[in-house]
This record gives C-alpha cells, sequence and structure tokens, in this order.
C-alpha cells in the first residue's frame, strides 16, 4: 500500500492528459480559479499525478494555477500503469457520492436565510436563478434538477480543449 507523500511540483513540469473525460464550463472554472485564490480555503486538495508528472486528478486545478501564474503546486506523484492511472483517474472523477436534493435544498435555504445564495451560486459557476428556481419548487411534489452539464473549453493562452 503506498502512501501518500505531498510535494511542490512546477506546474511547467506537469502533463496533461489528452483523454480526460471530466470537462467544466467557463463560469465553472472561473469559479475554480476564485475558490483556489480563497483566503480562508485556497487549495485543500493536492493534484494526483503519476511518475511521469502525468496528470491522474486535478487537471482543472492545474490548468488554474497556470492562469493564476502559480508556478508550483502541491501534488501527490504515484507509481501507476498507464491502465492503473486512467482507473483511479476514473475513481476520483466519480467517487464523490449521490447527493440528495432534499438535503441539499436545505443548506440551499440556510444560505438563502443568511444572504449566501449569491455567493454560493459564484462559487460553483452557476447562475443564482438555478438556484432560486430550486428553492421555489419546494412546496411543489415535483422537485426537478437543474441542468449541470459541462462544456468543452479551449486555453486561451495554449489552444488546448478540455
Amino acid at each position: 500500500m503506498q502512501h501518500a507523500k505531498i510535494e511542490m511540483i512546477d506546474v511547467s513540469d506537469i502533463k496533461f492528459d489528452k483523454t480526460n473525460p471530466n470537462k467544466m464550463t467557463d463560469a465553472q472554472f472561473e469559479a475554480l480559479k476564485k475558490n483556489l485564490m480563497n483566503p480562508k480555503i485556497g487549495n485543500i486538495r493536492p493534484v494526483i499525478l503519476n511518475k511521469d508528472k502525468r496528470i491522474i486528478d486535478g487537471e482543472h486545478r492545474v490548468r488554474a494555477y497556470g492562469d493564476l501564474e502559480i508556478k508550483s503546486i502541491p501534488c501527490v506523484v504515484l507509481d501507476l500503469t498507464k491502465t492503473e492511472a486512467k482507473m483511479q483517474r476514473q475513481i476520483q472523477n466519480k467517487l464523490h457520492g449521490e447527493h440528495d436534493l432534499e438535503m441539499d435544498l436545505k443548506d440551499y435555504i440556510i444560505f438563502e436565510n443568511e444572504n449566501l445564495l449569491k455567493e454560493f451560486a459564484e462559487l460553483l459557476g452557476k447562475p443564482e436563478d438555478d438556484f432560486i428556481k430550486l428553492l421555489s419548487k419546494t412546496d411543489d411534489e415535483e422537485t426537478t434538477e437543474v441542468s449541470f452539464q459541462a462544456t468543452q473549453h479551449k486555453c486561451p493562452k495554449c489552444g488546448t480543449k478540455f
């Protein structure tokens, strides 16, 4: 069993995996950058790299750090085969649990009551109206989920699509 050791790695040394299926909207990417620069929280998750410094998990964070001109970032470096790295990428992208919409709504009500709903939406890169619509349907029997589908982006500096 490997134990994670955090290392500071130069962003310029990190390699991107062009087969990463995880996508993020422009608004989500801007929100990610804002979150990374939050003085109360900042980066609380190191990027996961393979021994060749190819990204396993954290591609969006690495791109954001590049945009923010941050030179080195905390990373965990693992010694995995290509296939093991792809499997770990899939696991890291998907193993976050499922959200219970009713429980989410209870949190959204708290955010709204404390005048934090707009900030919450901005930090997620989502329109505040999406959450207001959800909250307005809490009395309805049918609460529908707002679509959070990702779109493809292109890096303005290098032209890489992600």
